[in-house]
């Protein structure tokens, strides 16, 4: 699709040229109503950012322009306040995704595609990843069984965190990761040496090579708590973070008059067109599809998603053809709208307007999978990650997606997804070692399958 978007392009689009010519843009070309009234269109920062004046503080920013471009590094090292904030916020995002596909990746090799030679060191990574799946049962019968001394002592965090009589939360610690002491931003994690450690097998002589998603975890929690330092009102962090929280996790109930009022910090360029769509989200999680009719009219994905719901049956369904034409409607509604208040077109505005198809597509997403339709769910993720723009490439989405990939024990995208990001979020080297590992055994049945 669209390729990367340049420094120069970005302001070149946004400096007042118009490489359409300056014709006026008629009202003749608006598109015919919608749903979505003029008045919640125009609240979006997709819309509102079409205006010079309150993009110059973003487009002027280098931190902004690294982040725009998708490079994390850069922002992180540039960006101050709330924009900081969502940065590391994002961060902590992406390594719980990288925790569940180094989780879905153990559970299959040493579950589904356990082989002769997996020994009883394996039960500590198929413990440990039973638990990040919200199995504790299963996860403590794993880690109960295993032998090896210095694993025992591994799992003697994650047997406090299961515990059903522990009186707080178990912190959980690194074993490997040189963790920063204070919450400075500019404190780096250095990626440790890998792999971890080695697990014995039933081949005498023979270890294997693994990582442990611990580390992961920990560095999540890490940059969770730095994001949270950042900003005046912790819930902003626990609202953004929700739709990446791991199965493990409980859902924190916020009150309708304790949610955060978001600064455009938190909305530029994010899945949030208006601040409602952030609570509809939120809410989503507890409340599941009942959360569309609660938050219409006043979030602009629930009240386009809800449109797309139909009866089949006893049961309301999402409609997968629906969400993707009214995801294409709101892009070009958007587009349309943006020149009409310009009076001309710029080059940015079809990069902004493919930001709200993609939130479009994304909440679907996350609406198909609280009701259940799993295979629905699915091929919105993929026609998300085909139609986005690089700009509207978002990693935490992405490796959200290579987790789903590995869930469905398909490796191959998933380790492509991890190296092509591995640059700005360096531990996802450790949620590749189990996909290797997965990969390698994935081939062995299939040749074994083809042999016969």
């Amino acid at each position: 699709m669209q390729g990367l978007i340049t420094i120069g392009l970005w302001l070149f689009g946004c400096s007042g040229e118009n490489s359409q010519g300056d014709e006026t843009i008629s009202e003749a070309s608006k598109p015919e109503e919608s749903l979505v009234s003029d008045e919640l269109l125009k609240k979006t920062w997709v819309f509102r950012m079409s205006d010079d004046a309150l993009r110059a503080p973003f487009e002027g920013d280098a931190g902004w322009t690294a982040y725009f471009n998708r490079n994390y590094s850069d922002a992180a090292d540039s960006l101050e306040g709330e924009g900081l904030a969502r940065i590391h916020a994002e961060i902590a995002s992406v390594y719980r995704q990288a925790v569940l596909v180094h989780a879905n990746a153990t559970n299959h090799n040493y579950g589904t595609d356990r082989q002769d030679e997996d020994a009883n060191d394996s039960l500590y990574l198929r413990g440990v990843s039973k638990i990040f799946l919200n199995d504790f049962a299963g996860g403590r019968e794993d880690l109960a069984k295993v032998e090896d001394e210095k694993l025992k002592s591994y799992a003697v965090q994650w047997l406090a965190f299961t515990d059903e009589n522990r009186k707080e939360e178990a912190l959980i610690e690194a074993n490997f990761a040189n963790v920063p002491k204070k919450l400075d931003a500019q404190a780096k994690f250095r990626v440790e040496s890998l792999p971890h450690f080695k697990i014995r097998t039933t081949i005498e002589g023979a270890e294997s090579a693994v990582t442990d998603a611990t580390e992961l975890w920990v560095r999540s929690i890490w940059h969770e708590n730095l994001a949270k330092s950042l900003v005046k009102d912790p819930n902003t962090i626990q609202m953004w973070l929700e739709p990446w929280r791991l199965p493990f996790e409980k859902h924190v109930a916020i009150a309708e008059d304790a949610r955060p009022k978001l600064d455009d910090s938190w909305g530029f360029l994010s899945p949030y067109l208006v601040t409602e769509d952030l609570y509809f989200i939120y809410d989503l999680e507890a409340e599941g599809t009942s959360a569309l009719e609660k938050c219409d009219k006043k979030s602009l994905l629930a009240t386009v998603l809800l449109d797309c719901m139909e009866k089949d049956g006893s049961k309301d369904v999402l409609k997968v053809a629906k969400v993707l034409n009214a995801a294409g409607k709101l892009e070009q509604r958007l587009n349309e709208e943006m020149k009409i208040s310009s009076g001309k077109e710029q080059p940015f505005f079809p990069l902004f307007a493919d930001f709200a198809e993609q939130a479009v597509l994304r909440a679907g997403v996350l609406v198909a999978d609280a009701n259940e339709q799993y295979r629905d769910a699915g091929k919105l993720r993929i026609n998300a990650n085909d139609l986005a723009f690089t700009n509207s490439q978002d990693p935490v989405f992405l490796v959200s997606f290579a987790a789903w990939d590995v869930g469905n024990r398909y490796p191959l995208r998933a380790q492509q997804t991890l190296h092509r990001y591995d640059g700005d979020f360096p531990a996802l080297k450790i949620a590749g070692h189990p996909l290797g590992t997965l990969q390698i055994r994935l081939g062995k049945t299939a040749a074994s399958g083809a042999a016969n």
